[in-house]
């Protein structure tokens, strides 16, 4: 196998490595909000508000009122 070959090859699998990852950090955090309402990272615990309103493309999250 020749260096670019390997190299295309780490590439490949570490990205699917990271979007593995990042679909099971939301997973994760979606059934932690639906279970508990709310997670923690280290020290830190944050509450999780379900919103009514769905985004919408152009829409910022910020734009969103949790109430």
């Amino acid at each position: 196998m020749s260096f670019v070959s390997f190299a295309l090859t780490a590439l490949f699998f570490g990205l699917i490595g990271c979007w593995f990852g990042w679909l099971q950090a939301h997973h994760t955090v979606a059934m932690e909000c639906e279970k508990l309402g709310g997670f923690y990272v280290g020290n830190v615990v944050y509450e999780c508000v379900k919103s009514d309103h769905p985004l919408n493309e152009n829409q910022e999250l910020e734009d969103v009122d949790p109430h």
